[in-house]
């Protein structure tokens, strides 16, 4: 059957353009009867239009939501990530220790602005707009401003919102330092090089960043108007007269309507519909952004949202007597148009059904027979093309199950162990096609990851200069050899744990094997490849089996 298949060549039928003449036919057969139904299917359709219209401004508002959503969350990821950055950084915390320590020094000032800008400005534009560290008692010991410092937040409104367990929080009228602007405090807790508890970092993104952020949502869509409610419960929006960042009070059904929304009471997918703080009726969608503590509103004018449903009605009434009058012209030339047509397209399914993979039917038809022809041949000409593709993945995974037998094979003959494990190197690196490929061997302390066989463009340099990790550091080598567990970076750019080898630039995947029995951990097999997505399930497993070979030789 394989061999029937590939001998045949298949094409694609020619795409024609269908006329719908068979639902015209058909429907004056029953003329006498078909005033009712074409009626009601007016009103449907009429009802069905203002759903779908519904449906559509409903996925619009969600997708730009999404959309949004996304990069706002995005951001507040990457802020996250460069927050911890700096809370880790010892400089800082030298300086913020000394400084707790009421060492209020120039020099330690600078110190600290200092180490946050090197990671707070990577490419020259700032992530943080401003940050200060506040002590137990809410009290700023540091900061980019030097007049914070000082400064007591303990009696500011809201204060305790710095101490809940999220990691941002969204408020709007903070007091003391921020009064009346909304401002996203990222947080982090520190502590210094001791483990002594230095109080709170806090990242601070203020209002015109935010009020950017709105703006371009408008200016994406510019009848949807966007606006916040942040952790504190105030609504803030961008003035159209000030164009500044305010906040504003809803009316009771508009706080209850996205209350219940964000609070799950209403299906996510559903529009909202309410008379918002200036009296315009909307519909609106709203979302949560968990990353910045805060929830994200869209709103669209009924009358632009549905409009166009005013032009509907009489284009429905010349549609429903349009509908009657070709049905009458068209009965007669029906009958005979439906079921020859019909059965020879039965004959070729079944056949195909039989399994006679080049069964096709006719086109000799361009109505709605005719496009079921036209369905028939695409979709079997998808079906035989989707057992040929089956099949080749069939036959290229039995190919590499049998690679790795014969890879398997060739280690389990050799008995010299710096032999096996170069050896072992070069078959996966020539067999499988991969970059490179290095046998690790723990240290006899167990601290260090020595490579001890290499196969690769650098193989030979990095075992002349005695390349080895230390277990536990940030590599994929070193995290494999402390937790004894297989470890994959799919995208090394976007894993914080690759360590990135100079003599290695074209690395694009890794994955790290343990050589270990049982909780003994001997070494790590370490393969790289210079494509993204290299390594799947199917081929982890074959390089878990190598490794565990590898290990029982090496016992």
């Amino acid at each position: 059957m394989v061999g029937q298949i590939g001998s045949t060549e298949l094409k694609s039928p020619e795409k024609r353009n269908f006329r719908n003449r068979l639902a015209r036919s058909m429907v004056l057969a029953l003329l006498s009867f078909a005033v009712l139904p074409v009626l009601v299917m007016g009103i449907a359709g009429y009802s069905r239009a203002q759903s779908l219209l519904e449906s559509q401004i409903s996925v619009q508002l969600q997708t730009l939501s999404e959309a949004q959503g996304t990069a706002l969350e995005q951001e507040m990821r990457t802020k996250e990530f460069r927050l911890d950055r700096i809370g880790r950084r010892p400089d800082f915390l030298e300086a913020a220790n000394q400084l707790q320590n009421k060492s209020f020094t120039n020099s330690y000032f600078e110190q600290l602005n200092t180490e946050f800008d090197l990671v707070n400005r990577p490419d020259g534009k700032p992530i943080f707009d401003n940050f200060f560290i506040i002590n137990r008692d809410g009290v700023i010991y540091g900061a980019s401003e030097i007049e914070w410092v000082g400064v007591s937040l303990a009696e500011s409104p809201y204060y305790t919102q710095l101490g809940e367990e999220v990691d941002a929080a969204s408020i709007y009228n903070f007091g003391a330092i921020f009064t009346n602007q909304l401002v996203i405090f990222s947080k982090l807790e520190i502590y210094s090089n001791e483990g002594t508890y230095l109080g709170i970092l806090v990242g601070v993104t203020e209002s015109e960043s935010i009020r950017q952020y709105l703006s371009d949502i408008s200016t994406a869509n510019p009848s949807v108007k966007a606006y916040l409610l942040t952790s504190n419960d105030v609504y803030v929006w961008i003035d159209p007269y000030t164009k500044k960042l305010t906040d504003f009070e809803p009316p009771v059904e508009q706080n209850e309507s996205i209350v219940n929304t964000l609070a799950g009471l209403v299906e996510p997918d559903e529009l909202i519909e309410f008379e918002n703080h200036e009296g315009v009726p909307v519909v609106a969608h709203a979302r949560s952004l968990d990353r910045a503590n805060s929830d994200l509103i869209l709103e669209i004018p009924v009358e632009i949202a549905f409009g166009q449903l005013e032009s509907l009605a009489p284009f429905t009434i010349l549609l429903f007597f349009g509908t009657l009058l070709i049905l009458a012209i068209v009965l007669w030339m029906a009958t005979n148009r439906v079921v020859k047509p019909l059965l020879k397209l039965s004959n070729a399914t079944r056949d195909f059904a039989d399994g006679n993979w080049r069964s096709r039917s006719d086109i000799e038809r361009d109505d709605e027979i005719g496009a079921l022809a036209y369905s028939f041949n695409s979709m079997a000409d998808q079906l035989t093309e989707l057992y040929q593709t089956l099949t080749q993945q069939v036959e290229n995974r039995t190919e590499y199950i049998r690679t790795a037998a014969e890879v398997a094979q060739s280690i389990a003959v050799t008995f010299n162990l710096d032999e096996l494990l170069n050896k072992t190197a070069r078959l996966i690196v020539e067999r499988f096609g991969y970059y490179h490929a290095g046998v690790f061997m723990l240290s006899q302390s167990g601290k260090r990851a020595n490579l001890r066989a290499a196969y690769g463009p650098s193989a030979d340099e990095m075992l002349k200069r005695g390349h080895s990790l230390e277990v536990g550091s940030a590599s994929i080598v070193g995290w494999v050899s402390s937790t004894n567990s297989p470890r994959v970076a799919s995208d090394v750019g976007d894993d914080i744990v690759h360590f990135k080898n100079e003599l290695l630039p074209d690395t694009r995947a890794e994955v790290g094997i343990p050589i270990s029995i049982g909780d003994n951990v001997l070494g790590v097999l370490d393969v790289q490849s210079i494509y993204s997505e290299s390594f799947d399930e199917a081929t982890i497993s074959v390089l878990v089996t190598l490794s565990n070979q590898i290990a029982t030789a090496i016992q």
